[in-house]
């Protein structure tokens, strides 16, 4: 176990099934008695979850939303997921810093090694050891969050730019590419096979 990943990220666009994912990989490191926690971004925290009542207004610009998701991380990192490391556990949380470099600067096109530097400083340096990126078309996402009764304000459009944001940051070698139309029951399996051959 000293060589696994303490904190692994579920990433993606929304739709992709990436929070099932990840609830179901902490379920798993808790069967075989690995200490896990699972958290999110934003809402991670009693100050994310204000922040994300703000995040949910209608008319906020990018620039704005972009320092609300940074104050909402620099909370969590502090607040859950160092601590938990430090105490052992493996922290599983569903988004990451990744999320902010895809959605607003690939996706609302603010400058991505800009992004990057204020990152380090409301990251305090901590990065996820493992990203598991659920990779789907964005029309498929839009129809499953419809099913689901959630109707997104987002473009087609801004969803590719988001998606091929994703797909290239996954070039880094922590990044591990998922199918995300497979089953529920399969993705997992994939996930948790990567994890026993790390």
């Amino acid at each position: 176990m000293k060589d696994k990943p303490r904190y692994i990220a579920f990433e993606g666009i929304d739709g992709v099934g990436k929070t099932t994912q990840a609830k179901l990989f902490q379920f798993f490191l808790e069967s075989i008695n690995i200490k896990s926690l699972l958290t999110k971004e934003p809402g991670g925290t009693p100050a994310g979850t204000k922040i994300k009542q703000i995040l949910l207004e209608d008319k906020i610009y990018k620039e704005t939303k972009l320092l609300l998701f940074l104050a909402d991380r620099s909370q969590h990192i502090r607040e859950v997921v160092k601590p938990n490391i430090e105490k052992g556990f493996v922290v599983v949380s569903d988004r990451s810093l990744y999320s902010t470099i895809a959605y607003q600067g690939f996706g609302e096109g603010i400058d991505v090694e800009f992004l990057y530097k204020l990152s380090n400083f409301t990251n305090d340096s901590i990065l996820p050891q493992l990203v598991f990126l659920i990779d789907m078309q964005p029309e498929t996402c839009i129809m499953r969050c419809r099913k689901r009764g959630k109707e997104k304000n987002e473009s087609i459009s801004f969803l590719r730019r988001v998606r091929e944001g994703y797909l290239k940051l996954s070039k880094e070698k922590n990044f591990f590419v998922l199918n995300g139309q497979k089953d529920i029951a399969t993705l997992h399996e994939d996930i948790v096979k990567i994890w026993n051959e790390l």
